[in-house]
């Protein structure tokens, strides 16, 4: 079986002023240096094998704030990247909307790929990559993996086998610096808990 802890990473100065963060970064904020702080020493007693990153800074800080508590080296894999949003990075989040969706999911199906951007298909190309390597290159791991709002609910949507869990993806959304967990047993995956957000408390520590 494997293990995988998927981290959103902390709270970001894009994430602050409400603008357009995929492809692009921005450096996370002292609230998000803390809550990655607060990940790393909540989720010590997991004992991860492997961490996996996102190469955006903000990734990256949040992963290695987890990692370096257990002497763990970050792997940097593009595939973990968020989706990109073409030329609207860096615009007002409300500016991702298409007169031609009328749904979330029907905006991230069609994409924006007419602005330099992804759509819904090429992002599960690049999560199904992802995953195909780790369950053939692993067994019996427990893996940690620091990435990215979309990116992390896409690949619990997608790769999730079990409906009842389906239910409850449909109604769930990735804050900063929450904890999903998936696993593979046996050639099924499975969405064990989704936007866990007590890890990046003070409280819990």
């Amino acid at each position: 079986m494997l293990e995988f802890y998927l981290v959103r990473h902390g709270q970001t100065l894009f994430n602050q002023k409400d603008l357009v963060q995929g492809a692009c970064d921005s450096p996370l904020t002292k609230i998000g240096r803390k809550q990655a702080e607060n990940l790393g020493k909540n989720m010590k007693d997991l004992h991860f094998d492997l961490c996996y990153s996102s190469p955006s800074e903000r990734a990256m800080d949040t992963g290695n704030a987890i990692a370096s508590v257990q002497g763990l080296e970050m792997h940097l894999d593009k595939r973990l990247k968020e989706m990109n949003f073409g030329d609207l990075e860096g615009d007002r989040n409300g500016a991702l909307w298409s007169n031609h969706a009328t749904t979330f999911e029907e905006l991230i199906e069609i994409g924006w790929v007419d602005r330099g951007g992804e759509n819904l298909e090429m992002v599960n190309q690049r999560i199904y990559s992802f995953f195909n390597d780790m369950v053939h290159q692993y067994d019996n791991k427990k893996i940690l993996i620091a990435s990215h709002g979309m990116y992390i609910m896409m690949a619990l949507k997608t790769l999730n086998e079990d409906e009842k869990m389906a239910q409850v993806l449909a109604n769930s959304q990735i804050e900063n610096c929450s904890v999903s967990k998936l696993v593979y047993d046996e050639g099924h995956f499975k969405v064990v808990f989704v936007n866990d957000i007590s890890y990046r408390e003070e409280e819990n520590i």
